[in-house]
Protein backbone atom coordinates (compact mmCIF):
# COMPACT_ATOMS: atom_id res chain seq x y z
CA UNK A 1 0.00 0.00 0.00
CA UNK A 2 1.37 3.75 -0.46
CA UNK A 3 0.65 6.01 1.93
CA UNK A 4 2.52 7.27 5.33
CA UNK A 5 6.27 5.88 5.42
CA UNK A 6 7.72 4.61 7.94
CA UNK A 7 11.50 5.27 7.75
CA UNK A 8 12.28 2.31 10.31
CA UNK A 9 12.35 -0.25 7.38
CA UNK A 10 15.72 -0.39 5.62
CA UNK A 11 14.15 -2.30 2.41
CA UNK A 12 10.96 0.30 2.02
CA UNK A 13 13.23 3.56 2.64
CA UNK A 14 15.88 2.07 -0.24
CA UNK A 15 13.32 1.28 -2.76
CA UNK A 16 12.17 4.99 -1.71
CA UNK A 17 15.70 5.84 -2.10
CA UNK A 18 16.34 5.02 -5.33
CA UNK A 19 13.24 5.58 -6.80
CA UNK A 20 13.64 9.12 -5.88
CA UNK A 21 16.28 10.09 -8.71
CA UNK A 22 13.74 9.85 -10.88
CA UNK A 23 12.96 13.36 -12.16
CA UNK A 24 9.47 14.44 -12.24
CA UNK A 25 8.16 12.09 -10.19
CA UNK A 26 5.30 12.70 -7.66
CA UNK A 27 6.45 11.83 -4.35
CA UNK A 28 4.92 8.91 -2.52
CA UNK A 29 6.34 6.58 0.04
CA UNK A 30 5.44 3.05 1.00
CA UNK A 31 4.91 2.13 4.00
CA UNK A 32 4.72 -1.57 5.97
CA UNK A 33 2.78 -2.45 9.09
CA UNK A 34 5.05 -5.62 9.59
CA UNK A 35 8.06 -6.30 11.43
CA UNK A 36 11.55 -4.26 10.39
CA UNK A 37 13.98 -5.92 7.92
CA UNK A 38 17.48 -5.88 8.09
CA UNK A 39 19.82 -3.79 6.09
CA UNK A 40 20.47 -4.53 2.78
CA UNK A 41 23.54 -6.76 2.26
CA UNK A 42 25.59 -5.69 -0.54
CA UNK A 43 27.87 -8.47 -1.66
CA UNK A 44 31.08 -8.20 -3.68
CA UNK A 45 32.77 -11.19 -5.18
CA UNK A 46 35.54 -11.79 -7.73
CA UNK A 47 33.03 -13.54 -10.59
CA UNK A 48 29.93 -15.64 -11.50
CA UNK A 49 30.78 -18.31 -10.15
CA UNK A 50 31.91 -17.09 -7.09
CA UNK A 51 28.58 -15.30 -7.15
CA UNK A 52 26.56 -18.81 -7.15
CA UNK A 53 28.55 -19.99 -4.80
CA UNK A 54 27.51 -17.50 -2.10
CA UNK A 55 23.93 -17.50 -3.27
CA UNK A 56 23.78 -20.94 -2.36
CA UNK A 57 26.70 -21.03 0.74
CA UNK A 58 23.97 -18.27 2.62
CA UNK A 59 20.39 -20.54 1.48
CA UNK A 60 22.23 -23.59 2.96
CA UNK A 61 23.17 -21.59 6.47
CA UNK A 62 19.69 -19.52 6.54
CA UNK A 63 17.70 -23.21 5.80
CA UNK A 64 19.91 -24.74 8.46
CA UNK A 65 19.97 -22.33 10.93
CA UNK A 66 17.01 -19.93 10.48
CA UNK A 67 14.79 -22.83 9.97
CA UNK A 68 13.93 -21.47 6.69
CA UNK A 69 12.47 -23.24 3.97
CA UNK A 70 13.53 -23.30 0.03
CA UNK A 71 10.62 -21.39 -0.74
CA UNK A 72 11.28 -18.85 1.19
CA UNK A 73 13.88 -17.64 -1.20
CA UNK A 74 13.70 -16.05 -4.48
CA UNK A 75 16.64 -14.91 -6.92
CA UNK A 76 15.82 -12.02 -8.90
CA UNK A 77 17.88 -10.82 -12.42
CA UNK A 78 17.68 -8.06 -14.83
CA UNK A 79 18.42 -10.54 -17.87
CA UNK A 80 17.46 -13.96 -18.53
CA UNK A 81 21.26 -15.02 -19.23
CA UNK A 82 22.07 -14.53 -15.48
CA UNK A 83 19.75 -17.61 -15.21
CA UNK A 84 22.45 -19.77 -16.94
CA UNK A 85 25.52 -19.98 -14.25
CA UNK A 86 22.60 -20.10 -11.43
CA UNK A 87 21.04 -23.17 -12.57
CA UNK A 88 23.85 -25.18 -13.23
CA UNK A 89 25.20 -24.83 -9.28
CA UNK A 90 21.95 -25.14 -8.46
CA UNK A 91 21.77 -28.72 -10.06
CA UNK A 92 25.58 -29.48 -8.98
CA UNK A 93 24.01 -28.83 -5.64
CA UNK A 94 21.35 -30.35 -5.79
CA UNK A 95 19.57 -27.97 -4.35
CA UNK A 96 15.79 -27.87 -5.54
CA UNK A 97 15.20 -24.68 -7.72
CA UNK A 98 11.94 -23.94 -10.14
CA UNK A 99 12.38 -21.11 -13.06
CA UNK A 100 8.63 -18.96 -12.56
CA UNK A 101 7.65 -16.97 -15.85
CA UNK A 102 10.50 -18.37 -17.91
CA UNK A 103 12.48 -21.14 -19.55
CA UNK A 104 14.83 -23.07 -17.97
CA UNK A 105 18.08 -22.59 -20.20
CA UNK A 106 18.76 -25.58 -21.55
CA UNK A 107 15.17 -26.30 -22.45
CA UNK A 108 14.90 -23.14 -24.81
CA UNK A 109 14.54 -24.32 -27.73
CA UNK A 110 17.64 -22.56 -29.56
CA UNK A 111 19.57 -24.07 -27.01
CA UNK A 112 18.53 -27.77 -27.37
CA UNK A 113 18.58 -27.68 -31.23
CA UNK A 114 22.53 -26.27 -31.00
CA UNK A 115 23.10 -28.94 -27.96
CA UNK A 116 21.51 -31.64 -30.63
CA UNK A 117 24.04 -30.84 -33.28
CA UNK A 118 26.61 -31.40 -30.58
CA UNK A 119 25.35 -34.88 -29.31
CA UNK A 120 25.01 -35.71 -33.30
CA UNK A 121 28.70 -35.24 -33.61
CA UNK A 122 29.55 -37.15 -30.44
CA UNK A 123 27.04 -39.94 -31.32
CA UNK A 124 25.95 -40.17 -35.23
CA UNK A 125 23.74 -43.05 -34.33
CA UNK A 126 21.45 -40.52 -32.11
CA UNK A 127 18.40 -40.61 -35.03
CA UNK A 128 16.13 -38.98 -32.53
CA UNK A 129 18.81 -35.85 -32.17
CA UNK A 130 19.86 -36.44 -36.22
CA UNK A 131 15.89 -36.01 -36.45
CA UNK A 132 15.84 -32.95 -34.59
CA UNK A 133 18.42 -31.06 -36.78
CA UNK A 134 18.73 -32.32 -40.21
CA UNK A 135 16.29 -29.85 -41.16
CA UNK A 136 17.25 -26.94 -38.89
CA UNK A 137 17.37 -24.37 -40.43
CA UNK A 138 15.51 -25.87 -43.87
CA UNK A 139 17.37 -27.94 -46.26
CA UNK A 140 14.71 -29.77 -48.35
CA UNK A 141 14.65 -32.86 -46.57
CA UNK A 142 10.73 -33.83 -45.66
CA UNK A 143 9.62 -35.90 -43.36
CA UNK A 144 8.40 -38.35 -45.51
CA UNK A 145 11.89 -38.41 -46.97
CA UNK A 146 13.26 -39.07 -43.40
CA UNK A 147 10.21 -41.66 -42.49
CA UNK A 148 12.29 -43.79 -45.53
CA UNK A 149 15.66 -43.21 -44.22
CA UNK A 150 14.40 -44.84 -40.84
CA UNK A 151 12.86 -47.67 -42.17
CA UNK A 152 15.84 -48.85 -44.33
CA UNK A 153 18.24 -47.90 -41.24
CA UNK A 154 15.70 -50.54 -39.81
CA UNK A 155 15.80 -53.33 -42.15
CA UNK A 156 19.71 -52.69 -42.80
CA UNK A 157 20.26 -52.71 -39.21
CA UNK A 158 21.95 -49.65 -39.64
CA UNK A 159 22.12 -45.56 -37.99
CA UNK A 160 19.67 -43.59 -40.24
CA UNK A 161 22.94 -41.42 -40.42
CA UNK A 162 24.55 -44.48 -42.16
CA UNK A 163 21.99 -44.69 -44.45
CA UNK A 164 21.78 -40.82 -45.50
CA UNK A 165 25.52 -41.07 -45.87
CA UNK A 166 25.13 -44.45 -48.62
CA UNK A 167 21.69 -42.96 -49.87
CA UNK A 168 22.58 -43.16 -53.74
CA UNK A 169 22.78 -46.87 -52.96
CA UNK A 170 19.05 -46.77 -52.11
CA UNK A 171 16.46 -46.47 -54.95
CA UNK A 172 13.75 -45.37 -52.20
CA UNK A 173 15.90 -42.54 -51.14
CA UNK A 174 18.31 -41.57 -54.82
CA UNK A 175 16.69 -38.99 -55.50
CA UNK A 176 17.09 -36.78 -52.26
CA UNK A 177 20.51 -38.32 -51.73
CA UNK A 178 22.22 -35.36 -53.10
CA UNK A 179 20.53 -33.21 -50.07
CA UNK A 180 21.06 -36.12 -47.32
CA UNK A 181 25.09 -36.60 -48.27
CA UNK A 182 25.23 -32.80 -47.78
CA UNK A 183 24.14 -33.06 -44.55
CA UNK A 184 26.27 -36.29 -43.22
CA UNK A 185 29.19 -34.48 -45.03
CA UNK A 186 28.81 -31.34 -42.91
CA UNK A 187 28.31 -33.17 -39.58
CA UNK A 188 32.10 -35.21 -41.18
CA UNK A 189 33.43 -32.07 -41.41
CA UNK A 190 32.79 -30.70 -38.09
CA UNK A 191 33.76 -34.04 -36.71
CA UNK A 192 37.12 -33.20 -37.95
CA UNK A 193 37.66 -30.09 -36.41
CA UNK A 194 38.90 -31.39 -33.23
CA UNK A 195 38.26 -27.88 -31.14
CA UNK A 196 37.47 -27.22 -27.60
CA UNK A 197 33.83 -27.08 -27.05
CA UNK A 198 34.12 -23.36 -26.72
CA UNK A 199 35.77 -22.76 -29.81
CA UNK A 200 33.42 -25.78 -31.42
CA UNK A 201 30.16 -24.26 -30.90
CA UNK A 202 30.30 -20.91 -32.72
CA UNK A 203 32.07 -23.00 -35.86
CA UNK A 204 28.75 -25.37 -35.35
CA UNK A 205 26.28 -22.34 -35.16
CA UNK A 206 27.89 -20.31 -38.35
CA UNK A 207 28.76 -23.88 -41.03
CA UNK A 208 24.95 -25.26 -40.27
CA UNK A 209 23.56 -21.95 -40.88
CA UNK A 210 21.73 -21.98 -37.69
CA UNK A 211 22.89 -18.26 -37.01
CA UNK A 212 22.45 -17.19 -40.27
CA UNK A 213 18.74 -18.39 -39.36
CA UNK A 214 18.51 -16.05 -36.55
CA UNK A 215 20.10 -13.13 -38.07
CA UNK A 216 17.17 -13.38 -41.03
CA UNK A 217 14.81 -12.31 -38.25
CA UNK A 218 16.11 -9.57 -36.86
CA UNK A 219 15.25 -8.34 -33.46
CA UNK A 220 13.28 -11.32 -32.61
CA UNK A 221 16.41 -13.49 -32.95
CA UNK A 222 18.45 -11.15 -30.96
CA UNK A 223 17.61 -13.24 -27.51
CA UNK A 224 18.42 -16.84 -29.36
CA UNK A 225 21.72 -15.29 -30.39
CA UNK A 226 22.27 -13.86 -26.94
CA UNK A 227 21.42 -17.48 -25.40
CA UNK A 228 23.37 -19.45 -27.93
CA UNK A 229 26.19 -16.73 -27.04
CA UNK A 230 25.56 -17.94 -23.15
CA UNK A 231 25.92 -21.71 -24.11
CA UNK A 232 29.45 -20.63 -25.43
CA UNK A 233 30.08 -19.18 -21.27
CA UNK A 234 29.17 -22.49 -20.19
CA UNK A 235 31.53 -24.34 -22.20
CA UNK A 236 34.20 -21.75 -21.45
CA UNK A 237 33.21 -22.51 -17.79
CA UNK A 238 33.50 -26.01 -18.29
CA UNK A 239 37.19 -25.84 -19.81
CA UNK A 240 38.24 -23.47 -17.20
CA UNK A 241 38.17 -26.46 -14.29
CA UNK A 242 38.89 -29.34 -16.56
CA UNK A 243 42.36 -30.39 -17.26
CA UNK A 244 41.90 -32.14 -20.51
CA UNK A 245 38.52 -30.58 -21.52
CA UNK A 246 36.17 -32.47 -24.33
CA UNK A 247 32.99 -32.86 -26.32
CA UNK A 248 31.97 -35.36 -24.35
CA UNK A 249 32.58 -33.86 -20.96
CA UNK A 250 31.04 -30.63 -21.64
CA UNK A 251 27.78 -32.98 -22.98
CA UNK A 252 27.65 -34.69 -19.54
CA UNK A 253 28.13 -31.71 -17.56
CA UNK A 254 25.15 -30.45 -19.89
CA UNK A 255 22.96 -33.52 -19.75
CA UNK A 256 23.41 -33.26 -15.43
CA UNK A 257 21.78 -29.84 -15.69
CA UNK A 258 19.45 -30.56 -17.95
CA UNK A 259 18.21 -33.70 -15.88
CA UNK A 260 17.24 -31.56 -12.73
CA UNK A 261 13.89 -32.63 -12.04
CA UNK A 262 11.21 -29.80 -12.97
CA UNK A 263 9.76 -28.71 -9.84
CA UNK A 264 5.65 -27.83 -9.74
CA UNK A 265 4.00 -24.73 -8.25
CA UNK A 266 3.96 -25.66 -4.32
CA UNK A 267 7.13 -27.38 -4.52
CA UNK A 268 9.65 -26.24 -1.60
CA UNK A 269 12.23 -25.03 -3.90
CA UNK A 270 14.23 -21.73 -4.30
CA UNK A 271 12.27 -19.30 -6.95
CA UNK A 272 14.72 -17.66 -9.75
CA UNK A 273 12.83 -15.33 -12.15
CA UNK A 274 13.47 -11.50 -13.97
CA UNK A 275 12.60 -8.98 -12.30
CA UNK A 276 9.59 -8.16 -14.47
CA UNK A 277 8.26 -11.55 -13.69
CA UNK A 278 8.52 -10.73 -9.62
CA UNK A 279 5.81 -7.51 -9.98
CA UNK A 280 3.16 -8.48 -7.24
CA UNK A 281 5.04 -11.12 -5.55
CA UNK A 282 6.84 -11.16 -2.32
CA UNK A 283 9.36 -13.17 -0.96
CA UNK A 284 11.28 -13.63 2.79
CA UNK A 285 14.90 -13.34 1.31
CA UNK A 286 15.37 -12.12 -1.70
CA UNK A 287 18.89 -11.86 -4.04
CA UNK A 288 19.23 -9.41 -6.59
CA UNK A 289 22.44 -10.88 -8.74
CA UNK A 290 24.08 -9.33 -11.55
CA UNK A 291 23.43 -5.88 -9.79
CA UNK A 292 26.21 -4.12 -12.25
CA UNK A 293 26.73 -0.58 -14.31
CA UNK A 294 25.73 -2.20 -18.04
CA UNK A 295 23.51 -4.93 -16.87
CA UNK A 296 21.19 -3.36 -14.55
CA UNK A 297 20.66 -0.92 -15.50
CA UNK A 298 21.58 -2.11 -19.03
CA UNK A 299 24.19 -0.69 -20.98
CA UNK A 300 22.26 0.98 -23.69
CA UNK A 301 19.30 2.53 -20.92
CA UNK A 302 22.31 4.37 -19.69
CA UNK A 303 22.76 7.64 -21.70
CA UNK A 304 18.65 7.47 -22.29
CA UNK A 305 16.61 9.03 -19.20
CA UNK A 306 13.53 7.67 -20.07
CA UNK A 307 15.06 4.48 -20.32
CA UNK A 308 16.85 4.96 -17.03
CA UNK A 309 13.70 5.96 -15.07
CA UNK A 310 12.32 2.26 -16.45
CA UNK A 311 15.24 0.20 -15.09
CA UNK A 312 15.17 2.35 -11.65
CA UNK A 313 11.25 1.48 -11.86
CA UNK A 314 12.69 -2.30 -11.97
CA UNK A 315 15.08 -1.90 -9.09
CA UNK A 316 12.01 -0.26 -7.20
CA UNK A 317 10.80 -3.61 -7.80
CA UNK A 318 13.07 -5.93 -7.35
CA UNK A 319 14.10 -3.97 -3.45
CA UNK A 320 10.50 -4.23 -2.16
CA UNK A 321 10.07 -8.19 -3.05
CA UNK A 322 11.87 -8.45 0.30
CA UNK A 323 9.77 -9.18 3.28
CA UNK A 324 12.74 -9.35 5.68
CA UNK A 325 16.01 -9.67 4.13
CA UNK A 326 17.69 -8.05 0.82
CA UNK A 327 20.99 -9.49 -0.85
CA UNK A 328 21.93 -7.63 -3.53
CA UNK A 329 25.21 -9.18 -5.24
CA UNK A 330 27.78 -7.81 -8.01
CA UNK A 331 30.53 -9.38 -9.81
CA UNK A 332 34.07 -7.96 -10.59
CA UNK A 333 34.08 -9.96 -13.82
CA UNK A 334 31.06 -11.59 -14.85
CA UNK A 335 31.42 -14.08 -18.39
CA UNK A 336 28.14 -13.21 -20.22
CA UNK A 337 27.18 -13.57 -23.97
CA UNK A 338 30.46 -15.37 -24.45
CA UNK A 339 32.63 -12.81 -23.32
CA UNK A 340 34.44 -11.74 -20.20
CA UNK A 341 33.21 -8.29 -18.88
CA UNK A 342 34.52 -5.81 -16.25
CA UNK A 343 32.05 -3.63 -14.66
CA UNK A 344 31.11 -1.83 -11.26
CA UNK A 345 28.76 -2.04 -8.75
CA UNK A 346 25.06 -0.75 -10.31
CA UNK A 347 24.74 3.12 -9.28
CA UNK A 348 21.11 1.84 -7.82
CA UNK A 349 22.76 -0.06 -4.66
CA UNK A 350 25.95 2.59 -5.12
CA UNK A 351 25.53 6.18 -5.37
CA UNK A 352 21.77 6.55 -5.35
CA UNK A 353 21.71 4.25 -1.91
CA UNK A 354 22.53 5.43 1.67
CA UNK A 355 25.29 4.01 3.23
CA UNK A 356 23.23 3.83 6.35
CA UNK A 357 20.90 1.72 4.66
CA UNK A 358 23.39 -0.98 3.04
CA UNK A 359 26.03 -3.07 4.55
CA UNK A 360 28.74 -5.36 3.18
CA UNK A 361 28.04 -8.98 2.90
CA UNK A 362 30.90 -11.22 4.49
CA UNK A 363 33.25 -12.45 1.55
CA UNK A 364 34.67 -15.93 0.58
CA UNK A 365 36.29 -14.13 -2.10
CA UNK A 366 38.34 -10.98 -2.14
CA UNK A 367 36.19 -7.74 -3.44
CA UNK A 368 36.82 -6.53 -6.78
CA UNK A 369 40.16 -4.68 -7.60
CA UNK A 370 40.12 -4.01 -11.17
CA UNK A 371 38.55 -0.58 -12.87
CA UNK A 372 35.87 -0.98 -14.52
CA UNK A 373 35.81 -1.78 -18.48
CA UNK A 374 32.83 -0.66 -20.72
CA UNK A 375 34.43 -1.47 -23.95
CA UNK A 376 31.74 -2.45 -26.14
CA UNK A 377 31.30 -6.55 -25.96
CA UNK A 378 32.02 -8.48 -29.10
CA UNK A 379 29.97 -9.29 -32.29
CA UNK A 380 28.06 -12.93 -31.58
CA UNK A 381 29.87 -15.60 -32.45
CA UNK A 382 31.89 -14.10 -35.49
CA UNK A 383 35.58 -15.99 -35.76
CA UNK A 384 37.57 -13.49 -33.69
CA UNK A 385 34.81 -13.82 -30.99
CA UNK A 386 35.41 -17.96 -31.30
CA UNK A 387 39.13 -17.52 -31.00
CA UNK A 388 38.58 -14.81 -27.63
CA UNK A 389 35.86 -17.31 -26.02
CA UNK A 390 38.77 -20.47 -26.31
CA UNK A 391 41.19 -18.78 -25.13
CA UNK A 392 39.39 -16.95 -22.07
CA UNK A 393 38.42 -20.57 -20.83
CA UNK A 394 41.76 -21.09 -20.01
CA UNK A 395 42.41 -17.63 -17.73
CA UNK A 396 38.55 -17.63 -16.44
CA UNK A 397 38.88 -18.03 -12.10
CA UNK A 398 36.51 -20.35 -10.75
CA UNK A 399 34.96 -20.21 -6.82
CA UNK A 400 35.28 -24.16 -6.71
CA UNK A 401 38.48 -24.78 -7.44
CA UNK A 402 39.80 -25.49 -4.09
CA UNK A 403 40.00 -28.92 -3.04
CA UNK A 404 36.63 -31.12 -1.71
CA UNK A 405 36.73 -34.14 0.38
CA UNK A 406 36.59 -37.02 -2.12
CA UNK A 407 35.03 -40.10 -1.26
CA UNK A 408 33.70 -43.99 -2.76
CA UNK A 409 31.04 -46.19 -3.12
CA UNK A 410 29.85 -47.67 0.29
CA UNK A 411 30.94 -44.35 2.12
CA UNK A 412 28.50 -42.82 4.68
CA UNK A 413 27.99 -39.52 4.16
CA UNK A 414 25.94 -36.51 5.61
CA UNK A 415 24.51 -33.26 3.82
CA UNK A 416 23.72 -30.36 5.82
CA UNK A 417 19.88 -30.13 4.32
CA UNK A 418 19.42 -33.97 3.21
CA UNK A 419 20.69 -35.71 6.04
CA UNK A 420 22.95 -39.11 5.84
CA UNK A 421 23.09 -41.02 3.05
CA UNK A 422 25.59 -43.71 1.48
CA UNK A 423 27.45 -43.05 -1.86
CA UNK A 424 26.68 -45.25 -4.78
CA UNK A 425 29.09 -44.30 -6.83
CA UNK A 426 31.14 -41.72 -7.42
CA UNK A 427 33.23 -40.76 -11.21
CA UNK A 428 34.97 -38.48 -12.34
CA UNK A 429 33.39 -35.31 -14.17
CA UNK A 430 34.79 -31.83 -15.29
CA UNK A 431 37.14 -31.21 -13.07
CA UNK A 432 34.93 -32.46 -10.18
CA UNK A 433 33.86 -35.82 -9.02
CA UNK A 434 29.92 -36.69 -9.50
CA UNK A 435 28.20 -38.63 -6.60
CA UNK A 436 25.15 -40.65 -6.87
CA UNK A 437 24.11 -40.66 -2.98
CA UNK A 438 20.84 -42.51 -1.59
CA UNK A 439 19.57 -40.77 1.47
CA UNK A 440 17.76 -41.58 4.32
CA UNK A 441 14.04 -41.92 3.13
CA UNK A 442 15.12 -43.45 -0.20
CA UNK A 443 15.95 -40.22 -1.94
CA UNK A 444 18.55 -40.12 -4.30
CA UNK A 445 20.46 -37.38 -5.26
CA UNK A 446 23.15 -36.59 -7.87
CA UNK A 447 25.92 -33.78 -6.63
CA UNK A 448 29.06 -32.52 -7.77
CA UNK A 449 31.46 -33.02 -4.59
CA UNK A 450 32.93 -29.09 -4.69
CA UNK A 451 29.19 -27.98 -4.24
CA UNK A 452 27.60 -30.73 -2.33
CA UNK A 453 29.35 -29.94 1.23
CA UNK A 454 29.39 -33.77 2.07
CA UNK A 455 31.16 -34.96 5.21
CA UNK A 456 32.02 -38.59 6.02
CA UNK A 457 30.28 -40.09 9.04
Amino acid sequence: ALGCFRPGNPSLAAANAVIAHNQGRRDKALWCAGEEGDKLTVHAVSDGNAECGYIIDTILKMVVNDKKRYSDFAILYRVNEISRGLETAFAKSGLPYRLLGGTRFYDRKEVKDVMAYLLLLANTADDQRLRRVVNVPRRGIGEKTLDTVAALAATERLSMFEVMERADEFPAIVKSAAKLKEFTALIRSLQSDHLKPSALLPVVMEKTGYLDMLRALGQEGKADIDNLNELVSAAVEYESKTEAPSLIGFLEEAALVADVDKYDAEADAVVMMTIHSAKGLEFPVVFIAGAEEGTFPGMQSISDPTEMAEERRLAYVAITRAKTKLFVTHAEERLLYGTTQYRRLSRFFDSELPSHLKEAGKAATPPPRRMPDFRPKHEPLSGEFGRRAAASATAFPSYHKKASPTFAAGDKVSHLTFGNGEILSARPMGGDVLYEVRFEGGVTKKLMGTYAKLTKL
